[in-house]
């Protein structure tokens, strides 16, 4: 089974704590949602931290017991 983790700031937490899965309210639940939906059985984490950079959402996997599969990083810029 793969461990795919998502890292980065606020659009990534989306109120991770919140959800009782733990995937937030945005786009990492959507691809949790999509994995399933289409059968593959990939473990999905949300390491985002609101106010964060992704640096420092990347020093919390550190210290985690599972080490992901993969680990992308999405960053978004807004056009002026």
């Amino acid at each position: 089974m793969s461990v795919i983790v998502f890292a980065g700031d606020s659009i990534t937490d989306s109120d991770r704590r919140t959800d009782r899965l733990g995937l937030g309210y945005g786009y990492v639940n959507l691809v949790a949602a999509a994995l399933r939906d289409h059968g593959q059985h990939s473990t999905v984490v949300n390491a985002g931290v609101a106010g964060d950079r992704v640096e420092a959402s990347a020093r919390t996997l550190a210290g985690r017991r599972t080490r992901p599969t993969a680990v992308g990083a999405l960053r978004l810029h807004r056009r002026e």
